[in-house]
């Protein structure tokens, strides 16, 4: 029976890291990841990276005030090797790391036990409050807030009565851990800030993301499974594309699996090779302060230029099953439609509707369609044969534009950001814009 459990235990997990691989290239093919890669602003991976690395000595530090025996670099090398194994094994297989290499400083096995669990207590009540605060903040339910602190609390009490802890023990472990969730909280949204722009909104779905570890059918490394239960905490929570929540999953994700694998090697540098640690970190600021200086500034083509509402144009919307022509008049935002889609789809004030589901956007559509961001003041830098843009896009209201077009001038995606960002993507006359779950394809006629 136990052989059987195993063999079933393996076969699922094989099965959900199949899945989860199929998931993920299906949401975000693989042309469409080197489009998210080339939006990151990697001048910020620098700063990212040294918060998360903060994370690792907070973590460390607390098993410090556990072991005060133990060495920091040995307790840095032991959480290295923790989140390496947790991101990869599921269902958290991964802790047991903690118990072979801390037992040399423990007195028993139930002594481990039992400051493991504390631990990681604090880790989840951390990111509970960090999930009622987002909360709190963006729906204005400063009861949730309270309650739940009230709560937090009253755990810590719970603690020192049931484990005896110290003022100073337990109010210095509900600190570091603070500390290290959210240094690496911080970290990782410096990496997609400029996709998604709201702190809070993307704190609710990278606890999700977070939680995902515990689950028994966590897939290999997480892929797919983690950016499911990202995007899933933002679509419940706050009614987010489910797309676009994925993409930022993936970016959240990969830097995570590729920050832990380098924290590996400086955990063992740290403990074994102190010298050529500090040749390694030395190496890799210098590598980032020197990609970070070959930006240079160059001028846009006009046509990313708005000037007023422009001549009507007409075309088709490819969505789903379903081939749609239309005639835009930009002049009045207005499209018109054949009389037999009159009931089945429509649009008016930035909103299109199919059937009873309606999206509403940030600008007129013809705007995007016509790739017409720039007002005023921009910032344009090269990077290799590609171009980057930023710019304010909006008339009245405060809407940022990130456009990235290639060596012909030609734009291939953009980012524009509300209260939310909408990811668009250009190909030739074609243009994906973000419906629902999926996309919709506009299809310019070419004059």
């Amino acid at each position: 029976f136990f052989l059987m459990f195993k063999k079933l235990r393996l076969i699922s997990f094989v099965l959900v890291t199949c899945l989860g691989i199929l998931l993920l290239f299906y949401i975000i093919p693989p042309k469409e990841i080197v489009q998210l890669i080339r939006k990151l602003e990697f001048k910020n991976f620098l700063l990212a990276f040294l918060l998360y690395f903060l994370s690792y000595i907070f973590r460390a530090l607390r098993w410090k005030i556990l072991y005060p025996q133990a060495d920091v670099k040995y307790l840095f090398l032991t959480t290295a090797i923790n989140t390496a194994l947790n991101n990869i094994v599921p269902a958290r297989l991964g802790e047991l790391s903690i118990f072979a290499l801390l037992k040399k400083y423990a007195r028993n096995t139930k002594e481990l036990i039992k400051k493991f669990f504390i631990v990681r207590f604090y880790d989840l009540f951390t990111l509970l409050w960090l999930l009622a605060f987002s909360l709190s903040y963006l729906y204005g339910y400063s009861v949730l807030f309270l309650i739940f602190f009230s709560f937090f609390l009253g755990f810590i009490s719970f603690l020192e009565r049931k484990f005896r802890l110290s003022e100073y023990i337990k109010w210095s472990l509900a600190i570091l851990s603070f500390l290290a969730s959210f240094s690496k909280l911080i970290a990782v949204f410096l990496i997609v800030k400029t996709i998604l722009p709201d702190f809070f909104r993307f704190c609710v779905g990278f606890i999700g993301g977070e939680i995902s570890s515990v689950l028994p059918f966590h897939s290999l490394a997480g892929i797919g499974t983690y950016e499911t239960s990202f995007s899933l905490a933002m679509k419940i929570f706050l009614n987010e594309n489910f797309k676009e929540g994925f993409e930022i999953a993936f970016l959240s994700h990969t830097f995570l699996l590729l920050s832990s694998i380098i924290m590996l090697l400086m955990g063992f540098l740290i403990k074994f090779f102190r010298s050529i640690f500090v040749v390694f970190l030395s190496a890799f600021l210098l590598g980032n302060l020197y990609s970070c200086g070959k930006r240079i500034s160059v001028k846009v083509p006009s046509s990313f230029f708005y000037k007023g509402a422009e001549k009507p144009f007409k075309g088709k919307i490819f969505i789903r099953n379903f081939q749609i022509p239309f005639y835009y008049k930009p002049k009045e935002d207005k499209i018109e439609f054949p009389l037999s889609f009159m009931f089945f789809v429509r649009y008016y004030n930035k909103t299109f509707c199919l059937k009873d589901y309606c999206e509403s956007y940030p600008l007129p559509l013809w705007r995007i369609l016509k790739h017409r961001f720039i007002i005023g003041k921009y910032q344009a830098f090269s990077e290799g044969e590609n171009i980057e843009i930023k710019t304010q896009c909006g008339e009245k209201e405060q809407i940022f534009c990130r456009i990235y077009i290639n060596k012909e001038g030609k734009p291939y995606s953009a980012s524009i950001c509300k209260d939310t960002c909408i990811n668009v993507y250009y190909e030739d006359s074609k243009v994906k814009i973000p419906f629902y779950t999926d996309y919709m394809i506009w299809q310019i006629e070419k004059k």
